[in-house]
């Protein structure tokens, strides 16, 4: 449940910065991070 948690959390802080189409969300929580997001 909580890498769910985080995920969620990591998609609004990308979305913070202005709306972005998913593949944008995924660059910018990668840059951020150093995470890559994935489906599921």
């Amino acid at each position: 449940m909580a890498l769910r948690d985080d995920a969620r959390l990591l998609i609004l802080t990308s979305l913070a910065g202005g709306a972005k189409h998913g593949y944008a969300m995924i660059e910018d929580i990668a840059s951020i991070t150093g995470v890559r997001l994935g489906p599921g």
